[in-house]
């Protein structure tokens, strides 16, 4: 990705979301440290802005990670980001349904994200791509790494998460979702 000066050679492993605490950039910048330490040509990118993001890049200098782990900020272009990625991590501590996992599996990316909120919809373990407790840097990183180890199995699961959400959750089947639990509120109510 020659605007962000990322070798040609490189994988990417990608995160789109804000940059606050509750979408676990610390622990992903921790598991980063792991999987650099054990992979070669792969960098992070790091999409998103908010309040902690010159932490977040203080830590990536911190942990000597920094030349490897590229911030992005706020983009309109997030499609054309993935599409030029292996993998997207999403280690949030709490979550509703993941607009960005969505996303990612629409580009047809494997997916390593923890277990919560809305997540687990979308997210199939082993299938999908790989769920891993929250707070958990090893279980993290090792998730990276078998993704990055397995390019077979790695399209296998970015192939099986774009078919989920083309079948799943197309705009028709959300609705349809949405106006079932108003029927059943209305109807609870009533009697």
């Amino acid at each position: 990705y020659d605007e962000f000066d990322i070798p040609s050679d490189h994988r990417i492993i990608v995160n789109v979301a804000r940059l606050v605490a509750q979408k676990g950039h610390k622990y992903l910048i921790d598991a980063a440290k792991i999987v650099l330490s054990n992979c070669d040509n792969v960098t992070f990118m790091i999409v998103g802005d908010g309040n902690l993001r010159e932490e977040l890049i203080l830590s990536t200098e911190h942990a000597g990670i920094a030349d490897r782990c590229v911030f992005a900020g706020y983009r309109s272009d997030v499609a054309a980001i993935l599409n030029a990625c292996e993998m997207f991590v999403m280690p949030s501590l709490f979550e509703g349904l993941c607009m960005a996992v969505m996303e990612a599996f629409a580009a047809g990316l494997p997916v390593v994200a923890t277990p919560v909120g809305g997540i687990p919809s979308t997210v199939i373990d082993g299938q999908t791509g790989i769920l891993v407790p929250s707070r958990d840097v090893g279980k993290l990183a090792k998730a990276m790494i078998s993704i990055l180890d397995n390019p077979v199995k790695a399209g296998e699961m970015g192939l099986m998460g774009k078919n989920r959400i083309d079948r799943c959750f197309t705009v028709d089947k959300m609705v349809r979702g949405t106006e079932s639990v108003y029927d059943y509120i209305l109807n609870s109510s009533i009697g």
